[in-house]
């Protein structure tokens, strides 16, 4: 069960992951001054 959740957190954090580098790719200065 624990290996489940762990593959659930795992998954969720990617989607995470994709969604702020979109926001960073629409947002743009913001993202450029962050890195």
């Amino acid at each position: 069960m624990s290996s489940a959740a762990a593959t659930n957190d795992r998954r969720e954090v990617d989607v995470l992951n994709m969604i702020i580098t979109v926001d960073h790719h629409r947002i743009g200065g913001i993202g450029r001054g962050v890195e």
